[in-house]
């Protein structure tokens, strides 16, 4: 979308935000499989994390897909630049990463002489989901001066109770507005 090729979608999950009218082929963790091979694609782009490895798997036996794996702000221009390549838009995906350093700089810039705040941050409800540090959320608390009160946690994804989020004394609660939108 943000490389201007909203056009050339064929297909896009519940939970991505496009313009137009691409058709809907289920949520991340459950894909509609037999709606991504009617729609024949080109290309069928995939997450490592988000979408389920039996899914891929079936996928790539019907059409050739990337899959993508972003542990590190870095990794984002990376998969930025193959995106630009795979939808013939290079020019935008260097524009968006242009953009992207100067954020990261700014960010970075902005934080320096900062004490950081203990995060805790939760993408999911019922029941409720954080992050440890291997995850990119959490990476991106810290490149913000953030401490992610979660970050030794051995698991990458878990679930938390109330009463270990008490326990971890947070100051700042961040709620995902995706997959899981928070009420206000």
């Amino acid at each position: 979308v943000h490389l201007g090729a909203s056009a050339d979608l064929a297909g896009v999950t519940d939970l991505c935000e496009a313009n137009g009218r691409p058709e809907r082929v289920g949520s991340p963790k459950a894909l509609e499989v037999s709606k991504i091979e009617r729609l024949e694609p080109d290309w069928i782009l995939a997450d490592v994390r988000d979408n389920r490895p039996e899914e891929i798997q079936a996928l790539q036996k019907r059409g050739r897909v990337k899959v993508f794996d972003v542990d590190q702000l870095s990794e984002v221009r990376d998969v930025m630049s193959e995106l630009g390549r795979l939808t013939e838009k290079q020019k935008e995906a260097q524009r968006l990463n242009q953009t992207l350093l100067e954020e990261i700089a700014k960010n970075a810039a902005a934080f320096r002489d900062r004490v950081g705040r203990r995060a805790l941050l939760l993408l999911w409800d019922k029941p409720y989901l954080t992050v440890n540090f291997d995850a990119y959320p959490s990476r991106l608390i810290e490149s913000s001066g953030g401490e992610n009160v979660f970050r030794q946690d051995p698991l990458r994804e878990f679930p938390v109770e109330i009463e270990d989020m008490i326990e971890k004394n947070p100051e700042a609660l961040l709620l995902a507005t995706a997959p899981f939108p928070f009420e206000r």
